[in-house]
């Protein structure tokens, strides 16, 4: 819920002209619409069977990864609760660092 109600306010804003390769504009805007901005929109289709070979080669990295599964077993031992927010998050890494040092 926090990250949402930060996504809407981040969104409220405008992003200025600069002379830097920064384009003008609101972030949910230029990413979802570049050409508004005169942009290029980069992101292009590809077909389902492409798409389904590649689940069969490509796969997420934290599922198979040590620290993935060595930080999971200090969450479930250390009886920690899932965050509810940021500030919560960061605390919850603290304390697991903690644990892991």
């Amino acid at each position: 819920k926090e990250l949402d109600e930060l996504q809407h306010h981040w969104n409220t804003h405008y992003i200025r002209r600069s002379r830097h390769d920064t384009l003008p504009g609101r972030p949910d805007e230029l990413y979802f619409l570049p050409e508004n901005e005169n942009a290029v929109n980069h992101a292009h289709t590809i077909e389902e069977d492409k798409y389904h070979d590649m689940l069969n080669y490509c796969h997420e990295y934290h599922k198979e990864s040590l620290y993935y599964e060595y930080f999971t077993h200090v969450f479930t031992l250390g009886g920690f609760e899932s965050p509810n927010t940021w500030n919560d998050a960061l605390t919850l890494y603290r304390e697991i660092l903690g644990v892991a040092e």
